[in-house]
């Protein structure tokens, strides 16, 4: 199992796959940096990211499973303040356990009409239980967030 480490920090380099006037690479991925040093943390299929450049946060993340690609962000708490944490994009789990759901469904009704449906159900299925240990990682990864104290506060 990948552990979940936890980086403090002010953003920076905040890139949210060319949307902001950067250089369109293709691929809807948000990318930043946080910490001194910096640590590069990446999130796929971003459209909209509730962080920005100079923002002071906490961010929860884990190794990639692709070699040479960083961290991938999966919660984030805003520091100075006493507001809790949040999941950093769920949409992309959720999508991996809708088509986890498809390839079942396919396997169960479409098997007798077309036997090459099994190699894709698999595909599928494998796809469906990623998207649910990542979610269980962001959950974790947001518990582990709300236990930090805010670094400054308004008492």
């Amino acid at each position: 199992m990948v552990s979940i480490e936890i980086v403090k920090g002010f953003v920076a380099d905040f890139d949210n796959g060319g949307k902001d006037g950067g250089n369109v690479t293709g691929l809807i991925v948000t990318t930043f940096m946080v910490g001194d040093p910096p640590v590069s943390f990446w999130s796929p299929f971003s459209l909209d990211s509730p962080i920005a450049t100079g923002d002071y946060v906490a961010v929860a993340g884990q190794r990639s499973l692709v070699p040479g690609i960083g961290r991938v962000a999966l919660a984030y708490r805003r520091l100075g303040t006493s507001g809790s944490s949040h999941l950093f994009n769920a949409a992309f789990p959720i999508m991996c356990i809708l088509f986890g759901t498809l390839g079942i469904f396919g396997g169960l009704f479409l098997r007798p009409l077309n036997a090459d449906t099994e190699s894709m159900t698999v595909g599928l299925v494998a796809l469906g239980l990623f998207g649910i240990w990542r979610l269980g990682c962001m959950c974790t990864a947001r518990r582990m967030l709300n236990s930090i104290d805010p670094v400054l506060s308004t008492y």
